[in-house]
């Protein structure tokens, strides 16, 4: 694990973005929206053939989220700005529903929230708290279940 401060936090940053990738993914399995017909593009990936939630939307908002645990006021607006642009340009081009955007920015942001409320952005490499306290989450709720 990389052990200067700004290494350690991009490294950070950079697995929020890759834990972002399994959140959007579980929630376009689970969803399993078409499309609009306005997207022409071929899709190869079966997760991408679905519209529900906007994966950029997603990781962009998980990253406003960090940017507003992270930043000052100055960094907070330009995110929500870049955050709320990402949302309007897949709706533009055809490639999302509204209700995809808006899912995509409420689990990005409450993603990135979490993952700041659980201490991932401290001095250390922290993926191993994730799985840490979901393993232990799961687990909790699988014993209550039985």
């Amino acid at each position: 694990p990389p052990t200067n401060t700004k290494t350690t936090m991009s490294w950070n940053v950079f697995l929020a973005c890759w834990t972002c990738v399994l959140v959007e993914f579980l929630l376009k399995m689970i969803f399993r929206r078409a499309r609009p017909p306005t997207n022409t593009k071929t899709m190869f990936i079966l997760a991408e053939s679905y519209s529900m939630p906007s994966g950029h939307t997603l990781r962009a908002w998980c990253l406003v989220a960090l940017c507003w645990y992270l930043g000052g006021d100055g960094v907070k607006s330009l995110a929500v700005g870049w955050g709320l642009l990402v949302a309007l340009s897949r709706v533009g081009l055809g490639r999302h529903y509204p209700a995809d955007v808006m899912l995509g920015a409420i689990a990005g942001f409450a993603w990135g929230a979490w993952l700041v409320s659980i201490g991932f952005f401290g001095e250390t490499h922290n993926l191993g708290r994730v799985c840490t306290v979901l393993s232990s989450a799961f687990t909790t709720n699988v014993r209550s279940e039985l």
